[in-house]
């Protein structure tokens, strides 16, 4: 069986022609074969689209200690120290907004507890990454963190945070927004001044009992979409 998956995903259209495991299952050609079809004919519809892929590139400057030689760029945020909100793990599944020549980043870290909570990093160039002591959020008895704050000193539980800045919002302490998953059956929104003092809707949760994972969020022509994938609840065994 022949199946074409088309995925809309933040952005970016994604194409795969998958040769399905009743086609492999009785051919002697070997395991299932995914193909990328990038060109002029692959896609029905494609104005406005662009086809071609362009090739990524790598820079050995900088290099770690330790680097894997295959990827001589070291990552551009490591885990926190322990103790720290984000250690031993960090996972992106945020946002990276421009805003005033800056580069700030909202992720979330794993902490020894299997806590996630949203951190906050900022960058120059969005290469070389520091995480500012906020001090908002006491974390471990001190506030020497990069924790962002939620409804006056409390830090923001999340598996994902997706921000969007308005600043022509003609409510100033509305002009960031952030949907965030605090588990796969209740989203919430919140709002903030600066991104980094938030205040809960009064609507929340705003999604319940759907087993979103979410993973992308936009604004086009005054309606505001998110992006995700789902499956049954409780426990989804498929993304769709």
């Amino acid at each position: 069986m022949l199946r074409i998956l088309l995925t809309l995903l933040s952005g970016v259209v994604f194409v795969c022609l998958l040769i399905g495991s009743s086609v492999s299952a009785q051919s002697t050609s070997g395991p299932e074969v995914v193909l990328f079809p990038f060109d002029d004919y692959g896609l029905p519809f494609n104005k406005g689209l662009l086809l071609n892929l362009v090739p990524g590139r790598k820079t050995t400057a900088d290099r770690g200690a330790g680097s894997d030689p295959e990827h001589p760029g070291r990552p551009v945020l490591l885990p926190g120290n322990p103790g720290d909100p984000d250690h031993p793990r960090l996972y992106y599944y945020g946002t990276v907004l421009h805003i005033n020549d800056e580069y700030r980043m909202w992720y979330t870290g794993y902490d020894r507890n299997g806590k996630r909570l949203v951190c906050y990093a900022v960058s120059e160039d969005g290469v070389k990454w520091t995480k500012p002591n906020l001090g908002l959020v006491e974390y471990n008895g001190d506030t020497n963190n990069n924790l962002p704050t939620i409804d006056g000193g409390n830090s923001i539980a999340g598996v994902v945070c997706l921000l969007l800045y308005e600043p022509d919002d003609p409510n100033p302490d509305r002009r960031f927004k952030m949907i965030r998953e605090i588990d796969p059956r209740q989203i919430n929104a919140a709002y903030s001044p600066d991104g980094l003092r938030w205040t809960e809707s009064s609507n929340n949760p705003i999604i319940r009992g759907s087993g979103l994972e979410l993973s992308g969020l936009i604004r086009f022509q005054g309606v505001y979409y998110l992006n995700g994938q789902a499956g049954p609840i409780p426990h989804p065994i498929k993304r769709v």
